[in-house]
């Protein structure tokens, strides 16, 4: 797993390391009582960034999975879906389970995940 700082950097350097056309601009926080998911959106390149950070608990994931159907169901073209794992600290056990809707989502094109854990890439597996 790289260093915090290098992390850190990297959340704050994205659209910096980004083409012009994939700028990523805010679109919404979701916070939890010891973790938060902040969502990117980038209209053109049709891509949504997800970078949580703390500890993502099965609540938390609710919340952003209601919005993610929300936003899925307005959708008329694909879209795909990407998540920066760097910075969570620990995640429930029960949330494989629950990102197995990600799959249901209206127009999903791709769902791609960065996870430096081991831990982190064997619960994705466990969705795929």
């Amino acid at each position: 797993m790289p260093p915090r700082k290098y992390a850190l950097i990297l959340n704050v350097q994205i659209n910096a390391l980004l083409p012009k056309h994939l700028l990523m601009q805010p679109f919404n926080t979701f916070k939890g009582r010891h973790g938060q998911i902040a969502l990117y959106f980038n209209e053109k390149g049709r891509l949504l960034l997800a970078q949580p950070s703390g500890y993502i608990s099965p609540q938390l994931l609710r919340k952003e999975l209601n919005f993610l159907q929300q936003f899925a169901a307005q959708q008329t073209r694909p879209w795909k879906y990407m998540v920066d794992l760097t910075e969570v600290r620990f995640a429930h056990p029960f949330n494989p389970f629950l990102l197995r809707r990600f799959k249901r989502l209206h127009q999903l094109h791709s769902f791609t995940a960065y996870a430096p854990s081991r831990l982190l890439r064997f619960a994705i597996k466990m969705t795929a």
